[in-house]
């Protein structure tokens, strides 16, 4: 989902609440230097390192301004995948072409979305939760938009829907604590205009039961010489007598009133008072959660590492297994070798038969070229005698 212009002031006044001597407005947060000293102070572990590569001085080269923002965002993508375990979807990253050359703001609030995103789930978070609730109401609802839309952009709920679970809890209990500290004001309220209204009945009783008094004297004296100036009096007296009276009804009715409202308020008192144990409880448990979510990405950490180790174990069985086969072939070429060399034995020993056979052969063979000669000799001579005869 694409952020509206809207989201995009009330982000930018966030990043201008974090570093507010460097971004004065949309057109100097669109150079990246702002969101560099925001990130550097989020996470400075992990950003300090674009310290050296970003270009402060850039003014109105857009070049320079989307070459600033692409290392920005390739750093804040690799925070999201190498710290905190998420993958940036294609449609929640920015066009930092855009930015550069014309500051578009739905394209700024999405790059102002992913830094927020690293701000919520920083080391830091709470203090930056905080800053952010005290900000307008208005500006709160927007930023608490754009964080659920980071669940969207990121491929599902993450470590964002546990900070936005604990701004909430914590929203609620300022709110709760509020709301309990203006009813005990208005109680207390009510119960000093209680305590002056009964005062103010206590004079009016008494101014009651003087004019009472002063009325039976004149009824006295009117019995024994009733004067004309006497009745006269007698008449204020009865009417100042009914004034009175009116007066002390309302204010009776007005401390009944105050009474119920009183009471109302008690109610309102008990009920926030049980409220805000619910919301206490509820942080507490969003701490243990939040807890329990670091153990998780440990585990998660501990999990990748055994995995690399089997897969490791995976490569070294199958290594293992080929060495196995090589030395099965080996096995097979080396019996078969035996066996051919045990059958060169037993033809070696036919071959030293064959050979003393032909040695004795030999050995008879000149015997009888010896005997051949030797008669050829004696045949010649004899030849030679006949031919001398």
């Amino acid at each position: 989902m694409d952020p509206s212009e809207e989201m995009c002031a009330s982000l930018a006044k966030w990043l201008q609440k974090i570093i507010p001597n460097n971004t004065r407005n949309i057109s100097e947060i669109g150079d990246g230097v702002g969101m560099l000293d925001a990130l550097i102070q989020i996470a400075p572990e992990h950003f300090a390192k674009l310290e050296t590569k970003i270009k402060r001085d850039v003014g109105s080269n857009w070049r320079l301004r989307v070459s600033n923002l692409k290392k920005i965002v390739e750093a804040v993508v690799e925070y999201y995948q190498d710290v905190l375990s998420q993958q940036i979807l294609e449609i929640g990253r920015p066009d930092v072409n855009k930015i550069g050359e014309n500051s578009d703001p739905v394209q700024l609030a999405k790059l102002l979305r992913l830094i927020l995103g690293c701000a919520i789930n920083c080391d830091r978070k709470q203090e930056y939760i905080t800053m952010i609730m005290e900000m307008e109401e208005s500006v709160q609802q927007n930023i608490m938009q754009a964080i659920q839309q980071l669940e969207e952009v990121t491929g599902g709920p993450g470590r964002s829907s546990l900070s936005l679970l604990i701004w909430d809890s914590d929203t609620r209990v300022v709110k709760l604590v509020g709301d309990l500290e203006a009813a005990n004001k208005a109680k207390e309220t009510l119960t000093q205009q209680v305590q002056n209204l009964e005062q103010q009945i206590q004079v009016l009783i008494e101014e009651k039961q003087a004019l009472q008094a002063q009325n039976q004297d004149f009824l006295e004296k009117e019995a024994r010489n009733p004067p004309e100036n006497a009745r006269r009096q007698l008449d204020l007296l009865k009417e100042e007598l009914f004034k009175a009276e009116v007066m002390r009804d309302d204010f009776k009715a007005k401390l009944m009133e105050q009474e119920k409202q009183m009471l109302t308020y008690q109610e309102k008192i008990a009920e926030l008072q049980i409220a805000a144990n619910d919301s206490s409880r509820l942080k507490d448990e969003v701490d243990a959660l939040s807890e329990s979510a670091g153990k998780v990405v440990d585990l998660e950490l501990a999990l990748a590492s055994y995995k690399k180790r089997l897969e490791n174990y995976q490569d070294i069985k199958r290594s293992l297994q080929k060495l196995e086969e090589k030395n099965m072939e080996y096995l097979q070429k080396n019996l078969e070798l035996e066996e051919e060399l045990s059958k060169n034995h037993s033809w070696k020993a036919q071959c030293d038969t064959y050979k003393n056979q032909i040695a004795e052969l030999q050995q008879k063979l000149d015997e009888e070229g010896q005997k051949a000669d030797k008669a050829q000799f004696n045949l010649e001579k004899l030849e030679a005698r006949v031919v001398a005869l």
